[in-house]
């Protein structure tokens, strides 16, 4: 399977996502309102935050394995399974002590049940998240995109019945991501089943190596994430609840310019591990280009339509989310270099470049968002947020650019022949009407 079709079908996939989000975000919102729609923000960002830092890098450490055949298949997965178990316990000890630390601030407010129910589910996170890298290890791409869109279409059906039908709101919300997850992970060991025989060990030394291996990208991750939520937990300290949801809609959109450089990131990962320096050199530098380009021109038609379309889907209560949006953006288009880079440096083993860089970022972030905040309300933290993203996604492509004897421009500059190939891979039955008007506009000017 090619890299272009492998990106496209991951690229579909979250295509796919993003009207389910889209949809099930539009009811939460509109049901929840500001104050609420703050709260889930901070119920749904620990278990996410905690799972992504916690996996030390043993998915990318899986992916190398399957790929280089380090180790045997079954090996990899029963040891899988025993981390799951071990470590998954681990994780969710160390959330529920962070929420008896920050029971009084973050969680001010939230009912405690609210926060078990929340809670519950990050040991089967960590589970899907180790089964999908192995996915990836082993080139099952599309059986990685049904598990995704399985998830996702269970969870927003359990939502339209317990939010819509039921009127249960908030709870009804982490009640339907309880079931979903559970119903996505036994689809998941099912299909881990058919990789290889299901059984369950732990190797501590095996395990070892999985953490020394992916320890450096796994820790460029870990400042990327917490890079992506300081401002979260800040605008909790300094603000109300209904700041933060304003914040966190404005974010949740931003962030679905991501879809390309995400998908690309993944599928390019997995290649250049299998691909020569000379090779990647070629492949990188002309997906980065025109990623960007595409971001940029996303970026700029939501910049004109969320003034119009924001109010018209979630309400007139949400109507301060359109600056931060628009504040956010900037930076949200830069971040597609680093999502495209950091998946080629980790591929050859140089992810400590986005570890350093970032690591810088995210300095500047809780920065300027701890003397923005204040000040400015949320369009403080997007300003803040937009400044560290950018900082950080360029000062990496000039790092890659000049590690690989590569200019700057060609990792950042689109030309006419990379526009031509993005032509190319438009669908004909898209092109033909485009190729009609041109001609019937050349015609009229003739």
């Amino acid at each position: 399977m090619s890299f272009a079709k492998h990106s496209a079908s991951v690229f579909s996939t979250r295509v796919f996502m993003f009207l389910l989000a889209l949809i099930q975000s539009i009811l939460v919102t509109r049901t929840l309102g500001p104050e609420l729609r703050g709260s889930l923000e901070i119920l749904n960002t620990v278990p996410q935050l905690i799972v992504n830092l916690g996996t030390l890098g043993i998915g990318n450490a899986n992916i190398y394995f399957l790929g280089k055949k380090i180790y045997p298949e079954e090996k990899i997965i029963s040891n899988s399974i025993g981390l799951v178990l071990v470590h998954g316990t681990i994780l969710l000890s160390i959330a529920f002590a962070f929420e008896q630390i920050f029971r009084d601030s973050f969680f001010l407010g939230i009912p405690q049940y609210y926060v078990v129910l929340a809670f519950s589910v990050i040991p089967l996170f960590f589970f899907q998240n180790l089964v999908r890298y192995t996915m990836l290890g082993k080139q099952k791409i599309y059986d990685r995109n049904k598990l995704i869109l399985f998830g996702g279409l269970t969870n927003v059906s359990l939502v339209l019945c317990l939010v819509l039908l039921l009127k249960l709101s908030l709870l009804g919300i982490l009640i339907a991501t309880i079931i979903s997850t559970l119903l996505t992970s036994a689809l998941s060991f099912v299909m881990l089943s058919r990789i290889g025989r299901i059984s369950v060990s732990f190797d501590f030394r095996m395990t070892l190596q999985c953490i020394k291996f992916g320890i450096v990208p796994y820790m460029a991750l870990a400042i990327l994430n917490l890079n992506y939520r300081a401002d979260v937990f800040l605008i909790k300290f300094f603000l109300s609840d209904a700041d933060l949801g304003n914040y966190a809609l404005g974010v949740s959109l931003a962030e679905k310019i991501w879809m390309i450089p995400q998908s690309i990131g993944i599928i390019l990962f997995s290649r250049v591990s299998n691909s020569t320096d000379g090779e990647a050199n070629i492949i990188t530098p002309k997906v980065c280009r025109s990623v960007l380009f595409i971001s940029i021109m996303a970026g700029f038609v939501l910049y004109l339509l969320v003034p119009y379309v924001l109010p018209v889907l979630y309400g007139k209560d949400f109507t301060p989310s359109i600056s931060s949006f628009r504040l956010l953006l900037p930076g949200i288009v830069l971040m597609a270099i680093f999502l495209v880079l950091h998946g080629d440096l980790s591929g050859r083993g140089k992810a400590w470049y986005a570890l350093f860089i970032f690591g810088g970022a995210l300095i500047l972030n809780i920065a300027l968002n701890i003397l923005m905040i204040p000040r400015l309300g949320i369009n403080g933290a997007s300003i803040a947020s937009s400044m560290s993203y950018g900082f950080g996604s360029l000062t990496l492509a000039y790092a890659f650019a000049r590690r690989n004897n590569i200019k700057p421009w060609d990792v950042l500059l689109i030309n006419r022949k990379d526009i031509q190939d993005l032509y190319d891979m438009v669908p004909i039955r898209i092109k033909d009407p485009i190729n009609r008007a041109i001609r019937r506009f050349k015609e009229s000017d003739t």
